[in-house]
């Protein structure tokens, strides 16, 4: 059996609280069986398309309307919160953005029991009654599209409200008892910061829940499985579901939403999309529950001017190197966070009191930054852009992001994923903001 690497940091336990040694607690479920010849076939999006047309076919049910038609009681984990959030900032000329048509408060995190679930892993819904596929508030079938449907696991028809699986598991294994975190959006690490494992937190240190095992997605980053053992009170069993593997649950808990943004859009992106909201509550539980764990970021590694340097083949900064070139010589320290342990990534962003990178999941370390810490955001200019995303989960921390946009380079029909560059005069009006020079590197930096 495959273990994440889930060992104990190496901390005075004493002064920043144990980490849990979950390694020992884990339980990896077989992978889904499928004959080699239904897998190659599966792999055409237009075949999977197909043998969804044929497949049992699910109502599609929001959460709150299946409680009310289950009488079920929803435990309160977290009251609803404000969504207070700081204005948008731009180094240089910025851009008109229509305001996202959120709620004023985040809903309420609450903890919902159920009976005989159907879990599918890489995916959040939930199947109950047999034939109600349930999924949470925030979710729009009409308008927001899910990741399954983008892989073409899942079959939906909107406007009658109804889904498709498209290879379901013949024999489902079975649980007695567990909490369920899969989700499709697990496998990006801002997601997973902002919108599972804030949910796991909170649910964690519930201690009506302390006996309930953790059902996860299997497969993940190493550091998505260090920061759930950075993130939960104690050791207790954990589950791993594989992708399309099925399980079912005889009395499984469910946690609404502690964050969510749409990862697509039905059609085009109509005035006021959402640009995401997160529950400020649950995110600083996450983030202190980390924190406490860390050791203090003494004085003198203070002060560090941190560049976040992105791999990645969407959203690339065409001109990446020229704008490197210019943060070093004025004292910046350039990392890769995906090259990183996690401890490493939420270390250096402690540390840090300017902290410049394209838009990407790496950049979702935000969260672990200092009060007052200057962050810096490049960002393609696009209407569809969802530029309060960094800025709400920002708020959650108490920071302000200011953005630099770029001009879209060879859009391709990308949208808000295609190519940009930067404008180097704005790089350099940034460094002017904060009494820098490409020339003349920051003294003081350590």
């Amino acid at each position: 059996m495959n273990m994440p690497v889930l060992n104990a940091a190496s901390t005075d336990e004493s002064r920043y609280g144990s980490v849990p040694d979950l390694s020992q607690s884990v339980c990896s479920l077989d992978p889904l069986a499928v004959g080699i010849f239904k897998r190659k076939l599966i792999r055409s999006k237009k075949i999977r398309r197909f043998l969804g047309l044929f497949s049992k076919r699910w109502s599609l049910l929001a959460l709150s309307y299946f409680v009310r038609l289950e009488k079920l009681v929803p435990y309160v984990i977290i009251e609803n919160q404000p969504i207070e959030g700081r204005n948008l900032m731009f180094v240089g000329s910025g851009v008109d953005v229509d305001m996202p048509d959120e709620p004023e408060y985040f809903p309420p995190v609450v903890g919902i029991r159920m009976v005989s679930a159907l879990v599918t892993g890489g995916s959040g819904l939930m199947g109950l009654n047999g034939d109600k596929l349930v999924h949470h508030d925030l979710f729009v079938p009409q308008q927001h599209a899910m990741m399954e449907e983008g892989d073409c696991r899942l079959l939906v028809q909107p406007g009658e409200l109804v889904a498709s699986w498209v290879a379901m598991d013949s024999a489902p294994a079975h649980l007695h008892s567990a909490a369920v975190f899969t989700d499709a959006v697990s496998v990006n690490y801002a997601h997973w910061l902002t919108e599972v494992l804030p949910r796991i937190t909170v649910f964690a240190h519930c201690d009506d829940f302390d006996d309930v095992p953790l059902l996860l997605d299997a497969g993940l980053h190493a550091n998505m499985y260090r920061s759930l053992a950075m993130s939960i009170p104690g050791v207790r069993p954990l589950y791993l579901l594989p992708k399309d593997r099925q399980v079912k649950i005889d009395d499984a808990y469910f946690v609404s939403p502690a964050g969510y943004i749409p990862f697509g859009h039905k059609g085009a992106k109509q005035p006021g999309h959402s640009h995401g909201i997160f529950s400020s509550a649950a995110i600083k539980l996450m983030v202190d529950t980390i924190n406490n764990r860390l050791p203090v970021v003494h004085e003198e590694k203070r002060g560090r001017l941190i560049y976040v340097r992105r791999n990645s083949s969407v959203r690339v900064l065409r001109n990446a190197n020229e704008i490197e070139t210019i943060l070093i010589k004025a004292g910046f320290d350039v990392i890769e966070p995906e090259r990183m342990s996690f401890d490493e990534q939420v270390g250096i962003f402690r540390s840090a009191d300017v902290i410049v990178g394209a838009t990407g999941a790496g950049m979702a370390n935000l969260l672990f930054a200092n009060e007052g810490c200057d962050i810096y955001i490049l960002i393609a200019e696009h209407s569809d852009m969802p530029y309060y995303y960094w800025q709400r989960m920002a708020d959650c921390v108490d920071l302000q992001i200011s953005y630099l946009l770029g001009v879209q380079v060879d859009n391709l029909n990308r949208g808000v994923h295609a190519d940009f560059e930067v404008p180097i005069e704005r790089v350099h009006l940034m460094l002017d903001e904060m009494g820098l020079s490409a020339s003349k590197p920051n003294e003081t930096k350590v």
